[in-house]
């Protein structure tokens, strides 16, 4: 049994390597999201904005 410990043990590690990597991704991508959100807000503000200074300026 000794063979396979060795074996196990790297096993183990490469799992838990892929398992961090695998949520570092999931969070990049979620933080993505959450940018293009964030993003898309400052745009309909932006044009908010923009409409109602035009709104002011034809009154």
């Amino acid at each position: 049994m000794k063979l396979f410990h060795p074996l196990e043990s790297a096993f183990k590690k490469r799992l838990v390597i892929a398992s961090v990597a695998a949520r570092a991704l999931i969070l990049t991508q979620v933080k993505g999201v959450e940018n293009s959100w964030v993003g898309a807000g400052k745009r309909e503000r932006s044009e908010y904005n923009q409409s109602i200074d035009r709104e002011n300026r034809s009154a």
